[in-house]
């Protein structure tokens, strides 16, 4: 089961996220240092944001996987972890599906940035229809390269 969160949900976001910081450190431009202490305010400031949606994915009533989407110049898939309980489960594809879902309406495309060394997640991103794109992703937040970019396009009824 996927479901979006409101600013009230904001702790079962902190619980995902710094679990994902931990578990997949290199996939994320964010450290676990960073946002270990953080207060309670930087959390919910990510709730407050009506340019963003915010996912869980539920599995035998445990959080277990999420993902979030960002209206910007591009709508883009961002956040996106899996626990490795879930693995293997179809969560990183029902998480896509339900961003896909929001962007359609929005926009003709769906983009997102992945870390060069991350083989499972282009994989999974691949699998899903994202296809590499010949443009220069953000530079790597600890070490030298950019991210990689990647894009799907839609179906503007929903389908994908």
């Amino acid at each position: 089961m996927i479901n979006t969160l409101t600013e009230s949900d904001w702790r079962q976001w902190r619980a995902l996220r710094l679990r994902a910081l931990q578990d997949a450190p290199s996939a994320f431009g964010s450290r676990y240092e960073d946002w270990k202490e953080a207060p309670d305010e930087r959390w919910r400031q990510r709730f407050q944001n009506p340019r963003m949606l915010n996912l869980i994915a539920v599995l035998d009533g445990t959080p277990v996987g999420m993902v979030g989407g960002m209206l910007g110049e591009r709508i883009e898939l961002i956040s996106m972890w899996v626990a490795p309980e879930a693995r293997g489960a179809g969560v990183a594809d029902a998480l896509i599906r339900a961003v896909e879902a929001w962007t359609a309406p929005r926009a003709p495309e769906l983009w997102l940035s992945v870390m060069p060394g991350n083989a499972t997640a282009i994989a999974t991103y691949a699998r899903n229809g994202f296809e590499h794109v010949d443009e220069t992703g953000d530079p790597l937040p600890h070490g030298p390269g950019h991210e990689l970019l990647m894009r799907k396009l839609l179906d503007r009824s929903g389908r994908s």
